[in-house]
């Protein structure tokens, strides 16, 4: 009997989502492997999802579910969901990288690329960022949400900064060595 690999990616996917939520400590099987577990399966059934499903209704159910969720964050209703892991990995990020994938022939340019370099510049310092938030936060009285939207912003502004001070710069130094060792 043959199964279809839908199958096994959701269940690895689900197995991920286990771990995390029942806090296993397991060599391999932990709260950090279990995130990876869950994120990986879950971005093979998108890439499934891709391949299978018509772009149009794809585009429609991803807007439609991030006009949802920001809706949902700005007005209070975000409360009523406890666990930000989990609506960031499975509704949040999926509904991004579909959204993006049906646009991709309609966006792309030179303005695309620079954002893609921004969002691996904000990959990394999102963290340190995060832990500067923290300690800052703690000092002025803002909201919440209005606080989030302050730290996505300075994020963004730092993300670029060092894309465009630091990252193209040394890109096009290491461009060149590479080309005069050749």
């Amino acid at each position: 009997m043959k199964v279809n690999p839908f199958y096994w990616f959701a269940a690895a996917s689900a197995a991920g989502v286990g771990i995390v939520k029942y806090g296993i400590r397991l060599p391999f099987v932990n709260y950090y492997t279990g995130r990876g577990y869950a994120a990986f399966f879950l971005g093979a059934l998108l890439w499934y999802a891709w391949q299978t499903a018509a772009r149009g209704r794809l585009l429609a159910a991803s807007v439609f579910t991030l006009i949802l969720c920001g809706a949902a964050g700005f007005t209070g209703g975000a409360e009523l969901f406890d666990d930000q892991w989990g609506i960031l990995t499975f509704i949040i990020f999926p509904c991004v990288l579909l959204s993006a994938l049906c646009l991709k022939d309609c966006a792309a340019g030179k303005w695309c690329n620079a954002l893609g370099g921004i969002s691996f510049e904000m990959y990394l310092w999102h963290f340190p960022m995060l832990i500067l938030w923290d300690f800052v936060k703690d000092r002025v009285c803002m909201e919440e949400r209005i606080w989030m939207a302050v730290f996505t912003v300075l994020v963004f502004i730092l993300s670029a900064i060092l894309y465009v001070a630091a990252e193209i710069p040394l890109t096009r130094r290491l461009d060149r060595l590479r080309d005069k060792d050749a």
